[in-house]
Parts: C-alpha cells; sequence; structure tokens
C-alpha cells in the first residue's frame, strides 16, 4: 500500500464530516417537498444569479 500524507488524509475526513453536517442539517431543516425544491422563493438577491448558472 502506498503512502498516505496525514495532512491530505485529515482534510479529506474534516471534508466528509463538514458535507455530512450540511446533509443532515438540511434533512432536518426541511419538512415537506416544497422545503427541498426552494424555487427562489427564500433567497437572497445575492444567490439568485447563482442559480442560473448550471442551466447555461
Amino acid at each position: 500500500m502506498a503512502d498516505v500524507n496525514p495532512y491530505y488524509l485529515g482534510a479529506f475526513v474534516v471534508y466528509l464530516l463538514i458535507v455530512l453536517a450540511i446533509g443532515i442539517w438540511g434533512y432536518r431543516k426541511t419538512t415537506d417537498v416544497m422545503d427541498f425544491w426552494v424555487m427562489g422563493q427564500s433567497m437572497g438577491p445575492t444567490q439568485r444569479p447563482g442559480r442560473l448558472l448550471p442551466t447555461s
């Protein structure tokens, strides 16, 4: 097995924990399908242009 840099491994584990925490937070925050599909209803003016980027 190749040597693994402990800093890269630690950064990867921290990243996974952060993503997991965000997923759990989002799961607990949504109560129905309309919460899941925000559709721009509760986004601020700085977040609205970003939702168009994946569609272009």
